[in-house]
């Protein structure tokens, strides 16, 4: 498996729990400068999303009252038909 970066590490451990988390949640949980941006964000989702392991899906999500956030889910296997 990859390695994930330190912060890529603490987003990981995070959204492992399949729950959604808002994207406020995410950076003041997992980053370690509070000023970072939502920029900065949407980069370390991106690489978490190429360095994955297979079979897990990192969801962009909408939560009540429009806010974002993120939830990582197992791929579901659809049965072959035949």
């Amino acid at each position: 498996m990859t390695k994930f970066t330190p912060t890529e590490t603490r987003i990981y451990n995070l959204l492992i729990d399949g729950e959604c988390h808002r994207k406020s949640e995410i950076m003041q949980e997992c980053f370690d400068d509070k000023l970072v941006s939502v920029a900065n964000l949407f980069v370390h989702m991106s690489n978490l999303r190429k360095k994955m392991p297979t079979g897990l899906i990192l969801d962009s999500v909408t939560l009540a009252g429009g806010v974002r956030g993120y939830r990582m889910s197992q791929k579901l296997r659809h049965p072959q038909v035949g």
